[in-house]
Formats: structure tokens, C-alpha cells, sequence
């Protein structure tokens, strides 16, 4: 059965007739628990680097622009030719960009995507754990950037993206010293396709969103954090890990859909 993700030559020629006609196309990204959807187009292709940049208009919902900074993840839906496509990326710049002789718009720089596949909808970006190979997260708590070894927690990831991950914890089991905005130690380990032992992630991540639950009757907080710093050097090397595991999940998931 035909793969889903397009050769390098057919992902080259989408792309570049995606930027010729402006096309439109969706941005999701992971906030905390829940994903963000933006609409935005296409503008050009800068080939000025090696490899190419993506020029994106600053996508917006209902007038809003988006919170994306240079470093964060997100995924890319749009339609050319009657196929549905996708394709994780990563903001590297912004920019203005003049699109006609009336009309400067401001733009942001994407990478060229590694792979381009065929999408239906919106499952690709983040990955629900099993329960027999939910890893174990350590939690720390940071305070004025230096770790407090007075709040440690151990609990399991409910699900992973390339940006973030949920965790969840009983109400009742903290205090105040968790609250949005705060920053935690998180580290975890995974078992990468391209890696014979287990890969350490010791990662910091920001609370962006606190919701409750109820599990077995019970009050619980599901915690979504979003990964800081992850475009430093010291980082590049785990973020991209985290999209090899990502992508890989999701091809496993596609191939069991179609009964291979």
C-alpha cells in the first residue's frame, strides 16, 4: 500500500505551488492540554538558504494574532491539487513581507519541512501514551530559576508533543506553589526507534493551562506544560528527538490503521 508521506520530489513541487498560489492552510499548536487552530497562507518560498525558508503570513484567529515565538512547534494542514496534506515545522524568524504594491504583511519563517504527508484531519501532533508504556515523569519546582528540593512529585505522562506535554496530579496533593506561569524541572525517558537504550530528557517547562477532572469519583488537575528553551544548542539535540518520536508513533498508528 502506497506510503503516506510524499517522495522528496512531490513534497518539493507542493511546496513550492503551495507559495506560488498563496495558499491557504491551518496552523494547530499545543498550548497546554488543549490544541490551537490559526489560519494564515502561504507567501514564498526564500531559497536565499540552504535549506530553503517557508514564509508564512502571522497566523491569526478571529482577528487575533498568534502567540508563536521563534523556537516553537507547530503543524501545518493545507490543500493542493485535492490532497490533504500536513507537516510539523518550527518558527526560526520573523519578517514583513511585501506582498503586492499596496499590501506589506508580516510574516514569519518556518523550516522546510523533512517530510510532507497525506492528512484527514488534525491526529499527527500529539501522541496518547498506552497504558503499558506510559513513561514515569519526575517533577521539580523552580524557584527565581534555581530548583526547590522541598516539591518533587513522580507521576506518568498522559500524552507528549514536540512542544509539551499533560501531566496530571490528585487536587489536593499541591499548593499554591503551582500556578500558571511557573516553571518546572521534567525529566522522562523514552524509547527512540533510532536508539538502543532508553534516551534521558531533562527538560524545563513553563504551566501554561490547569483544568480539572474527575478520575474515579475523584477531583484531579491536568497540568499542560510547554518545553522552554528549546532552541538552544544545549536543547536542539533532545527537541529533535521529540519530533523523531513523534513522527514515528504516528507512522506506527497509520500503518495499524491501514492493517500493515
Amino acid at each position: 500500500m502506497e506510503s503516506d508521506e510524499l517522495s522528496p520530489i512531490v513534497r518539493d513541487e507542493v511546496l513550492e505551488k503551495a507559495c506560488a498560489q498563496n495558499a491557504q492552510l491551518e496552523i494547530w499548536t499545543d498550548i497546554g492540554e488543549e490544541p490551537v487552530r490559526y489560519r494564515s497562507r502561504f507567501l514564498a518560498l526564500d531559497e536565499s538558504t540552504r535549506p530553503p525558508h517557508i514564509l508564512i503570513e502571522v497566523p491569526s484567529t478571529t482577528g487575533t494574532l498568534a502567540p508563536l515565538r521563534k523556537g516553537d512547534d507547530f503543524e501545518v494542514f493545507f490543500v493542493i491539487g485535492g490532497q490533504r496534506l500536513a507537516f510539523i515545522s518550527q518558527i526560526i524568524a520573523r519578517s514583513q513581507y511585501t506582498l503586492n504594491q499596496s499590501a506589506v504583511v508580516n510574516a514569519i519563517h518556518v523550516e522546510f519541512p523533512e517530510a510532507v504527508h497525506r492528512r484527514q484531519r488534525r491526529n499527527f501532533y500529539r501522541y496518547d501514551f498506552l497504558l503499558s508504556e506510559t513513561p514515569v515523569l519526575e517533577i521539580g519546582l523552580e524557584r527565581e530559576g534555581h530548583r526547590d528540593e522541598q516539591f518533587r512529585w513522580s507521576k506518568t505522562i498522559r500524552n507528549l508533543s514536540a512542544g509539551g506535554l499533560c501531566f496530571i496530579l490528585p487536587l489536593g496533593s499541591y499548593g499554591p506553589e503551582l500556578a500558571r506561569g511557573g516553571r518546572l524541572d521534567l525529566k522522562f525517558t523514552l524509547d527512540l526507534p533510532d536508539r538502543e537504550e532508553l534516551v534521558e530528557f531533562p527538560l524545563v517547562g513553563e504551566i501554561r493551562s490547569m483544568r480539572s477532572v474527575e478520575i474515579d469519583a475523584k477531583t484531579h488537575t491536568v497540568f499542560g506544560m510547554l518545553f522552554c528553551d528549546m532552541d538552544t544548542p544545549s536543547m536542539i539535540p533532545f527537541r529533535d528527538h521529540l519530533l523523531r518520536f513523534i513522527v514515528a508513533k504516528q507512522r506506527d498508528a497509520s500503518r495499524r490503521k491501514a492493517g500493515l
